[in-house]
């Protein structure tokens, strides 16, 4: 009788161990599935990641924070207060202003009728001319640019932009102006620069550099020209 129960008891011993062996998860099946997840995880984390981004890109490129109906790229362009819908206070947004042929920088000679909306005139045309006092230039210098226009027509708000020599952090030439011109008049204007004290620090290596100027009318380019200016110690 007592064989008999030891014989038993291996046998459930057996058994048992032998299930154990069969059923337990295998190492590598594990280490499979652990790697499975963590990708998983991962291409979860980067389409988060990526959509977040196109998000942030697109709520960016059509931000209005002050709700004048200019967003806040085009308010840099036309250099209005971003969080200021009247930058010069005359009662009308700069949304306005631009849209019906004004300047948002300074306040408005007439009353402005809130449903005008002037377009760009098809055969609106600008000449630009563009010069510098000199070709060369060193640090502290001014860079004075003549700029000449002459239109075929009247316009008004017309928007001047002038920009280049990027540094590490910032462009060292940028400036705007907002300008009337009548038909057929010349028209001249000087924007001035001045270059930094130390151009090494500020990222400008000595050499060729291009100052780009945009004529912009109703937020459309009507002429753009670059001129070379050459940048020394």
């Amino acid at each position: 009788m007592k064989v008999q129960v030891k014989i038993i008891i291996g046998l459930i011993f057996f058994i048992v161990v032998a299930g154990i062996i069969i059923f337990w998860p295998k190492k590598e099946n594990i280490d499979q599935n652990s790697v499975q997840n963590a990708n998983l995880n991962q291409n979860l984390n980067s389409n988060t990641n990526v959509n977040t981004n196109v998000n942030a890109v697109v709520n960016e490129a059509s931000l209005d924070i002050d709700n004048d109906s200019l967003v806040d790229e085009q308010e840099k362009i036309y250099g209005t207060d971003p969080n200021r819908s009247d930058t010069d206070g005359d009662g009308y947004n700069d949304g306005l202003e631009v849209s019906t042929g004004h300047d948002p920088l300074k306040a408005a000679a007439t009353n402005i009728n809130h449903n005008q909306n002037v377009n760009v005139a098809q055969d609106l045309s600008i000449n630009l001319s563009l010069s510098t006092d000199k070709t060369a230039y060193h640090s502290k210098e001014n860079i004075i640019l003549t700029v000449k226009l002459k239109s075929n027509q009247d316009v008004s708000g017309v928007l001047i932009k002038a920009e280049g020599i990027q540094g590490r952090s910032a462009k060292y030439f940028s400036q705007s102006q907002t300008v009337n011109l009548e038909n057929n008049q010349e028209n001249t204007l000087a924007l001035t620069s001045t270059l930094p004290s130390c151009s090494a620090c500020a990222g400008i290596s000595p050499g060729d550099y291009t100052i780009t100027t945009q004529v912009l009318s109703n937020n459309t380019i009507i002429n753009q020209k670059s001129i070379a200016i050459n940048l020394q110690q």
